[in-house]
């Protein structure tokens, strides 16, 4: 009966480090993307703002994804690319909600 030595070694720190780190993560992400929203809010009617700075916002969104991911190129862009995609979608939120109001107002 003694033929099977299974040695079972349960490293229950490791798991809890590695939750908090993911739960303080995505509670940071979840904030970058609040701070955007309440950003886009309030640049309703300063459309021609967001369409000058729309180059220095990309390389701004480059530099936070190289500070956040580790130095692998495919996680920077692939990152890069979740952001750019986020500041997209806030432009076009950003156009019809103008648009919108604009016509609610006429």
């Amino acid at each position: 009966l003694n033929f099977v030595n299974i040695f079972l070694e349960l490293r229950v720190e490791k798991y809890l480090e590695m939750y908090y780190k993911i739960y303080y993560l995505n509670i940071f992400v979840l904030q970058l993307v609040l701070v955007f929203f309440v950003f886009v809010d309030s640049l309703t009617n300063k459309i021609v703002f967001v369409k000058k700075t729309r180059k220095p916002t990309y390389f701004l969104l480059i530099i936070v994804s190289t500070c956040i991911t580790p130095p692998d190129v495919l996680s920077q862009l692939t990152l890069f690319g979740f952001l750019f995609c986020f500041f997209e979608i806030g432009i076009i939120i950003l156009i019809l909600k103008r648009n919108f109001f604009n016509l609610a107002n006429s």
